[in-house]
């Protein structure tokens, strides 16, 4: 096997690198955006940039594999894949951005793989058939993710405001640089949901400032500890419908709001020990999750 490329498209960022045949890293490359369902010509358009940047490194590449979120809709894979092989004449392996991280860390054992990011939703592997839980979206589901937390801080908010209390609106203001907190609205309604998963970095830092009243701090806690239950039990009943309960697993969690906050992430892990008990390991991701497609390149080339 000569070289291949491994593309994993998020709805933050397209990530491309060349790989050799012994998992070295020859060049790396980030565009914009790639999700099918959110906005298919623009995840076209990133993907295509992305792979072209590539190829001008002048590499012999067999094979693409490309991990990309929307494309667990058959129609819109069919198409994507469609529309690359008519610009690329190298094989091409594609698959939800989901599989792609999970296959960065599990290589010959089943477990679960969640990313926990601007949404939620978690994956396992077991006999070659896919099963999800979760991505059902921020306006249906998403625990625990991003979105969720500032969406429930941002509800409760407005309560706090309707009752006259402007603590917290004062600070989701200066967060989001508003001139009247009226205009929240058009950060939720108009805004990419990124722009408003991004207050949750922020509030596990309000829950530090010796300035907010203890009231407020206890509104907070109480909307991140519910986050915190409904994710874990969302892991928990995906754990028990598909390995026995003696089975002992990894939990592998990645995505934005854990890799970027340990309070947040070790909360979830305690939570999840409760639930599950002794026979499951909680981790975090450790490689990149485009790490992934060199391993599915492997697989693939042993006839897996």
């Amino acid at each position: 096997m000569n070289n291949i490329i491994s593309l994993d498209g998020g709805g933050t960022k397209t990530k491309g690198i060349i790989y050799s045949n012994k998992g070295e890293v020859l060049e790396e490359i980030q565009t914009g955006f790639s999700n099918a369902t959110i906005n298919y010509e623009k995840t076209l358009e990133n993907i295509t940039e992305c792979l072209n940047c590539l190829f001008k490194k002048d590499y012999k590449v067999d094979l693409l594999v490309l991990g990309i979120s929307g494309t667990k809709n058959e129609v819109i894979r069919q198409k994507l894949k469609s529309d690359l092989e008519k610009k690329y004449i190298q094989k091409i392996i594609l698959i939800t951005d989901l599989e792609m991280a999970y296959y960065s860390y599990f290589t010959s054992h089943n477990g679960i793989l969640g990313i926990i990011g601007t949404g939620s939703s978690f994956i396992t592997i077991k006999n070659n058939k896919l099963k999800l839980s979760g991505g059902w979206g921020h306006i249906l589901q998403d625990y625990g993710s991003g979105y969720k937390l500032s969406i429930e801080i941002i509800r409760e908010t407005i309560e706090e405001y309707e009752k006259g209390n402007y603590e917290l609106s004062e600070k989701i203001k200066s967060f989001y640089r508003l001139n009247d907190f009226l205009d929240i609205k058009n950060i939720v309604y108009k805004e990419d949901k990124k722009e408003v998963a991004k207050l949750s970095r922020e509030i596990f830092n309000w829950l530090i400032d010796d300035k907010l009243s203890k009231n407020l701090k206890n509104i907070i806690q109480h909307i991140i500890n519910s986050e915190i239950d409904k994710v874990a039990n969302q892991i928990y009943n995906f754990y028990k419908i598909n390995f026995a309960k003696q089975e002992n697993i990894d939990i592998i969690l990645t995505g934005g709001v854990v890799t970027n906050n340990d309070f947040y992430y070790n909360c979830i892990k305690e939570k999840l020990k409760e639930l599950c008990g002794s026979n499951v390991n909680i981790k975090k991701l450790k490689v990149d999750p485009v790490y992934g497609g060199y391993n599915i390149a492997l697989r693939y080339m042993k006839g897996m």
